[in-house]
């Protein structure tokens, strides 16, 4: 789970390439950014001085003060592990992660597809691409997964329409007019809360956010998104939720994390 998967961005850069014009912008990015791409471990993962049970309360609590929807509280197959004793990956991956938000605010696929990511992760101490959490199974864990209403978003854009005029003999491409286009996007987060018990009356939580566009929610791998909607699904606002959420516990349990 959230690997840089290096060679998939290669991949995902020669598609764009045949799709882009000459002058190599973006008309689509990858859709994979989750809080975890702005923070270390020691960030989204901590413990609260509460029972299993009531951490699950406290986070429920959460999500209806945030006007959300649980959709799943129960048990989880899976817990989410750590993969490294420190933060050099997390590091690695937030540094890749700035480096390609600039490419889009720049608009150049070219500089997207030509950053030295191995690089990065060189400097890192890494020479390949790394993870920072890998997903066990588990039979003593509970998964909270809500859905968080954030921005319902609209833009007009403006293309000209296109025309061909013939006479039989000779043939005309132009444009006549402008066809004006109303294009929306219901940008939601979902917050995937995982708890064990690690003593008595002492919960681990780890705590992720991804941004949900029209339904759909960010994968590490194999979705995108229009470039016009690049700057609301980074997962900085995300990772703002991470902290809001940590200092709700913070107030909910006093002396706890």
């Amino acid at each position: 789970m959230e690997r840089l998967l290096i060679n998939g961005i290669l991949i995902f850069a020669v598609i764009m390439a045949v799709g882009c014009s000459n002058n190599q912008v973006f008309s689509i990015i990858p859709f994979k950014y989750t809080s975890i791409h702005h923070q270390t471990n020691r960030d989204f993962r901590f413990e609260i001085n509460a029972s299993l049970e009531e951490t699950l309360e406290i986070a429920s609590t959460y999500v209806r003060k945030r006007h959300g929807i649980i959709t799943y509280r129960d048990d989880s197959e899976v817990y989410p592990y750590p993969t490294q004793p420190d933060d050099n990956c997390s590091l690695a991956r937030i540094e890749i992660a700035q480096e390609e938000f600039k490419t889009y605010q720049e608009n150049s696929f070219t500089k997207f597809s030509t950053l030295d990511r191995f690089g990065i992760l060189r400097k890192h101490g890494f020479d390949e691409d790394c993870s920072t959490i890998v997903m066990k199974l588990t039979s003593s864990a509970k998964l909270i997964t809500a859905l968080i209403p954030r921005d319902k978003l609209s833009i007009n854009l403006s293309q000209p329409n296109s025309v061909v005029l013939t006479n039989g003999v000779n043939t005309i491409f132009g444009t006549a007019g402008v066809n004006n286009t109303q294009i929306s996007n219901d940008i939601q987060s979902q917050m995937d809360v995982y708890a064990r018990e690690v003593d008595d009356d002492q919960t681990e939580l780890v705590v992720i956010f991804s941004p949900v566009s029209n339904g759909i929610v960010a994968c590490p791998n194999g979705c995108s998104i229009g470039h016009l909607w690049w700057d609301k699904v980074t997962g900085r606002e995300e990772a703002n939720m991470v902290m809001d959420f940590k200092y709700f516990l913070e107030d909910s349990v006093p002396s706890s994390i």
